[in-house]
């Protein structure tokens, strides 16, 4: 159990961390505003879920005056709330207690998805989703014409070498670009 209580906690951060778009010290992944939970979420679930939790459960346990929430308000808090919120949207129980075991068995289902989404992303090994296609864009054995010239063998891009013909100004008068190319059996 506590494990998956630190998965969650984890994805929390993690998620905070990409709404940052930068590494965060300790203390400000921990707190989150809506947009946080959202994405964690959204993520993990369906927009039908993160518009529950944004609309209703997120704003009765948020502080009121900055707005944040703490990484352990939503583990023990906005969770088991969603989890009630949930038995209650599928009918097994009209108003249940939060130690109801249905409520209970929710909870641990959706700690568990966030969990599963947490590991996936841990897999990623920072390579991001599109490692994919970025690795088959620049597999230059695909491309033809002038195209496959932009890029080396290993991958990667030639840059201005690989876009445009590169001429030496060198010859027998000043603007003469193509040294060493007039045709010797003209002569």
């Amino acid at each position: 159990m506590g494990d998956l209580d630190a998965e969650v906690k984890d994805m929390f951060m993690m998620c905070a961390e990409k709404i940052a778009g930068k590494e965060l010290p300790m203390a400000e992944k921990t707190i989150g505003k809506s947009n946080v939970v959202n994405k964690l979420l959204k993520e993990t679930f369906d927009m039908k879920v993160a518009g529950t939790v944004d609309a209703t459960i997120f704003c009765k346990y948020c502080d009121k005056t900055t707005k944040k929430l703490t990484c352990d308000a939503f583990l023990t808090q906005v969770l088991p709330d969603l989890a009630k919120a949930r038995v209650v949207e599928k009918k097994k129980a009209t108003n249940p207690a939060i130690t109801d075991p249905v409520v209970q068995e929710e909870l641990e289902a959706l700690k568990k998805k966030i969990q599963a989404k947490h590991q996936e992303w841990m897999k990623c090994d920072g390579k991001g989703k599109n490692a994919a296609v970025v690795d088959r864009l620049t597999d230059t054995k695909a491309y033809t014409g002038s195209h496959k010239e932009r890029f080396g063998e290993d991958g990667k891009g030639k840059g201005l070498d690989g876009r445009t013909d590169q001429q030496a100004n060198t010859g027998y008068v000043g603007n003469y670009k193509g040294a060493g190319t007039y045709d010797k059996s003209k002569s």
